[in-house]
């Protein structure tokens, strides 16, 4: 029998969007549902952790959104098909979490001026530094993809913070 999926999320791409993908590269249906921001006031109460994503497995939940890609991504074999590359491909995703803290603060300043500056320096000493990373370990790997040879649930997670978080926030304005 096959599982029943129910993911619950902003609508938005954000934390869900690699949820999503390795859904929709595993062919599994899901119910797909999208939380108005209004809404989320009156539904944050009743959640295990009091934040958005969260799966629904069966009537049983599962919150943070690292931990159900890393769930789906190993029982649809996105993981990696080794141990070693499986570990390598969480190492790329937990290394994104190392650039959280200096984006927050772009997120928070008001001011334009001062933004642009946190922008610029993110950009120079984090996210430039973090991308040529990136490129290394992909050649080291042959060239094509990031851990394996084929395709895994990093994949993803590397190409939406590069497409999305960088070129069309940060990137934007210079």
């Amino acid at each position: 029998m096959a599982d029943n999926y129910k993911l619950t999320y902003f609508n938005a791409r954000g934390a869900a969007e690699t949820i999503r993908y390795i859904l929709a590269l595993a062919e599994v249906e899901y119910v797909d549902n999208r939380v108005e921001r209004d809404e989320w006031q009156t539904l944050k109460p009743n959640t295990k952790w009091g934040v958005l994503p969260f799966i629904e497995i069966n009537g049983e939940v599962l919150g943070q959104s690292l931990a159900i890609g890393r769930y789906l991504a190993r029982k649809y074999n996105l993981a990696g098909e080794t141990p070693i590359e499986e570990a390598h491909a969480d190492e790329l995703v937990d290394s994104l979490g190392d650039l959280r803290p200096h984006m927050r603060p772009i997120f928070m300043e008001q001011d334009e001026v001062k933004k642009g500056e946190l922008k610029k320096e993110f950009v120079d000493n984090h996210a430039k530094p973090f991308l040529a990373k990136l490129v290394t370990v992909k050649e080291k790997n042959g060239g094509t993809w990031m851990v394996g040879k084929n395709v895994c649930y990093s994949f993803h997670i590397r190409y939406t913070f590069k497409l999305f978080h960088l070129k069309q926030f940060l990137f934007s304005n210079f």
